[in-house]
């Protein structure tokens, strides 16, 4: 993750400035509030989105008044105090971090705007191929394992989902 939030801001610091650059999550969100700091500092111009993942209507509002260049997603539910709160709230969970990911990638893609998606979850567990303390890591294009929790399950389900968009 480290490294691809890092190849992110290289790729933006190397592109045309500034960008405006719509991020949800970027309001009250530890993730977002980060790359809204690293976007100001790159010299882009991030707005934080104020419309909800769940609400589709509100989200192409804000696109439409916006315009921006690109959107990066940091939103989603985590749960308070911690993932747990997910398996007691499930449908929340599937509709903030499954549904609201998609709506928000879906309304991007038919306006042409690319979504970076940033988010935490274990997506691998140890298994055969991977032994705890073999030392073999896992690769991208390794088949995503780790359901031990819904919250993570989420994350699992939500890449095989957005491998069909191409912003």
């Amino acid at each position: 993750m480290f490294i691809q939030f890092c190849f992110f801001v290289v790729c933006l610091n190397a592109s045309q400035l500034p960008k405006t650059i719509l991020v949800f999550g970027g309001a009250s969100g530890w993730f977002g509030q980060v790359m809204v700091k690293q976007l100001k500092e790159l010299g882009h111009n991030p707005i934080c989105a104020q419309s909800r993942l769940e609400n589709r209507e509100q989200i192409v509002e804000e696109i439409d008044r916006i315009k921006s260049d690109m959107i990066i997603n940091a939103a989603g539910i985590t749960g308070r105090p911690h993932i747990d709160w997910c398996e007691d709230n499930k449908q929340a969970t599937i509709r903030a971090n499954i549904i609201g990911c998609l709506n928000l990638v879906d309304i991007a893609y038919m306006y042409g705007i690319h979504v970076t998606n940033i988010g935490t979850g274990c997506l691998y567990d140890f298994d055969e191929k991977h032994p705890k303390g073999s030392g073999i890591g896992f690769k991208e294009e390794d088949e995503a394992n780790h359901f031990s929790s819904l919250y993570c399950a989420t994350k699992v389900y939500l890449e095989k989902l957005l491998a069909y968009y191409p912003n």
